[in-house]
């Protein structure tokens, strides 16, 4: 079942529906698989994470700061890359509505059954009920947007950072999307925006879903 709720990005409301999901931008990390094990050391503490976050009583946490504090330490503190990213990136979407000329709507969370959300950076529709693209935007450091600006192809991006592209095919996913725009921005760089459309690969959804399920079974038995 899919829900999409229309709560602001940061948020508690956000920050609640998250809370012990597998989530697009985290997920990739399931394909990882360990020496004879069905899973890596990596993919088993993002397991471990999503289960422990299933254990926490929600309703201790009341204020927006303490939601903040409880994400900060599940998640870790912003990087600087990580902060300026989130403050770069309502600049990202504008400036991709003025390049390409698509209208771009935000969406707050989309929930997938119990247990798998996603927050896409935003859709794009045409004449159909569903999205037709996804929108998924990067604002790194001027050293990465240069090795950004490398890449080609969907599967340049599979091979460059696997986790990203995992991201896109969850976007299209829970948007139902065709595709996803995968997107790199930086103001300052004269090439300023980067754009790989990655194209809804079906057969890796359906593997990446065999893997969600995996994970299922490995909270039940441990």
């Amino acid at each position: 079942m899919y829900t999409i709720h229309n709560v602001e990005q940061k948020s508690v409301e956000w920050m609640r529906l998250r809370l012990g999901r597998f989530t697009a931008s985290e997920v990739g990390k399931l394909l990882q698989t360990g020496k004879n094990a069905p899973f890596s050391l990596t993919a088993i503490n993002y397991i471990n994470q999503v289960a422990a976050e299933r254990t926490i009583d929600t309703e201790f946490f009341e204020t927006q700061e303490e939601w903040e504090e409880l994400f900060k330490e599940l998640n870790g503190p912003q990087s600087y890359a990580m902060k300026r990213g989130s403050e770069t990136e309502a600049f990202a979407r504008q400036y991709y509505i003025y390049e390409t000329g698509l209208q771009v709507k935000e969406i707050g969370f989309i929930s997938i059954g119990d247990n798998v959300g996603d927050s896409p950076d935003g859709v794009i529709y045409g004449k159909g009920k569903h999205p037709y693209r996804a929108v998924e935007f990067k604002c790194p450091t001027l050293k990465v947007h240069y090795e950004h600006c490398k890449l080609r192809t969907g599967e340049d991006l599979k091979k460059y950072n696997p986790i990203y592209y995992a991201q896109c095919q969850m976007h299209c996913r829970a948007t139902r999307a065709r595709s996803c725009d995968w997107v790199s921005f930086d103001y300052r760089a004269k090439k300023k925006m980067h754009i790989i459309n990655i194209k809804r690969d079906d057969a890796y959804i359906r593997h990446l879903n065999e893997r969600i399920k995996e994970a299922e079974e490995f909270i039940k038995n441990n």
